[in-house]
């Protein structure tokens, strides 16, 4: 009797309760990572934790993807998700589109979303893929978990109600005090309004409407000085910084050579904190702190021209036996340090000379104060935005989006002209050189 052997299934794969077992460890482990169920049912896992289904189908002979609403397996289940693909198969037999029939669908049954739950609706696709920018963002645009700064009444508005003014009216308040955060808060408005009606059926008139979040016509509008400012943490003054670095220095604790890296390149302690050996870089002859994305508040990647400095720290942390794996500054344990730990220093070292408490996220304010209200060799200042680059600013609106050019060698000047301020003997921009093994 001839053996027969059945075909093997291209759909509904995925066992829910192995899949829920597998995406949580994943989740654990804080990797990303992708499921396929067959007919085109992809579960996609992003390092922030939210796993989304997505359908993948030919449409007119070109390649299109529908991202189905909702986070597996809190409020979209498996079986929901293949129903939702089935429902699609259907639509493709009959000639149509499934992506436009579902945009229709959605807004004549739900009318018009609120800002809140369009952002949570699409979260996975506007915000910043690192957790923790996607937890901050999420806080910006819902106003749930944070008594801090968000889009206020906006989130409770239908998206064609938000009027520019009542943008405005958001933003004004923190327009001259807390503009790094201002000017973020705006981006993610205008790009989530923008994504929004992006995505309106065909044919619909509000794909004509003006963007309410426009920063350039927001900027006009509030009208105040446009000078970059960055008071919105406690800093110390700029030119206090050299001597707190003579002080530092002589603190032995491996948390405090962290502080020096902070400080010597301006970027948030967070990202030297999780710093590894393997973003330490050589490229065309120049050193880098190759910072990746995935550990960036902006989800974009930021390179920090290495000085004299930076390496004078980094070949201290080089003694200790390491991988490119490891971290370059481990605590005891072989963790990252906190924020908390590396801020005991500044309270021991400025303890109650200074008002405010200084924070060391306030060092990043003393770079962009030195920047530009310093003068700098050749009677020169750095404008705001070559600082924001500096920094890692996200540039929001249009102007993030059509933002190409890197401006590295003028970010290597700066870099090499604030480690000459804060150590005056000589501070310039050199490859980081490898010891013989």
């Amino acid at each position: 009797m001839t053996k027969t052997t059945r075909a093997k299934r291209t759909r509904d794969q995925l066992d829910a309760n192995e899949l829920k077992k597998e995406v949580n460890q994943a989740r654990a482990a804080g990797v990303a990572k992708t499921w396929t169920d067959g007919g085109g049912l992809y579960l996609t896992l992003a390092k922030s934790g939210s796993a989304t289904f997505i359908h993948k189908f030919q449409f007119q002979k070109k390649a299109k993807e529908r991202w189905f609403p909702g986070d597996f397996p809190k409020t979209i289940s498996l079986s929901e998700a293949r129903a939702m693909r089935d429902a699609d198969r259907r639509l493709l037999r009959d000639g149509k589109n499934p992506i436009t029939e579902n945009k229709t669908a959605l807004t004549n049954a739900k009318g018009i979303p609120t800002l809140a739950e369009y952002a949570k609706t699409w979260a996975h696709r506007l915000a910043p893929k690192n957790a923790n920018g996607h937890a901050s963002w999420l806080r910006h645009m819902t106003g749930e978990g944070t008594k801090g700064v968000t889009v206020g009444k906006l989130a409770s508005m239908p998206m064609d109600q938000i009027t520019r003014e009542d943008v405005k009216a958001i933003i004004e308040p923190i327009w001259d005090d807390q503009r790094p955060t201002a000017e973020e808060l705006l981006g993610r408005i205008y790009r989530t309004w923008g994504h929004w009606q992006a995505n309106l059926p065909d044919g619909d008139l509000r794909q004509e409407q003006r963007n309410p979040a426009d920063p350039e016509r927001i900027e006009k509008a509030i009208g105040s000085n446009v000078e970059h400012k960055e008071r919105n943490r406690a800093a110390l003054a700029w030119k206090d910084v050299p001597a707190f670095l003579a002080e530092l220095r002589k603190r032995p604790q491996v948390s405090a050579r962290a502080l020096e890296m902070i400080i010597a390149t301006g970027c948030r302690c967070s990202e030297i904190a999780k710093a590894q050996w393997k973003w330490v870089e050589l490229k065309g002859g120049a050193g880098w702190l190759v910072i990746p994305e995935s550990e960036t508040k902006t989800g974009q990647m930021h390179m920090v021209p290495l000085t004299r400095e930076m390496v004078r720290i980094l070949r201290i942390m080089a003694e200790l036996p390491h991988k490119p794996d490891d971290l370059i500054f481990p605590n005891g344990k072989g963790n990252r340090y906190s924020t908390r730990e590396m801020l005991e220093h500044v309270k021991v070292i400025v303890g109650s000379r200074e008002a405010g408490s200084p924070t060391t996220h306030g060092f990043r304010t003393a770079v962009s104060g030195w920047g530009l209200d310093a003068p700098h060799r050749g009677g020169r200042k750095f404008d705001a935005g070559l600082l924001d680059m500096v920094l890692a600013h996200k540039v929001p609106g249009v102007r993030g989006v059509y933002q190409r050019v890197t401006r590295l060698p003028e970010r290597k000047e700066v870099m090499r002209e604030w480690s000459r301020f804060c150590n005056p003997p000589s501070a310039v921009v050199v490859p980081f050189i490898r010891r013989a093994a």
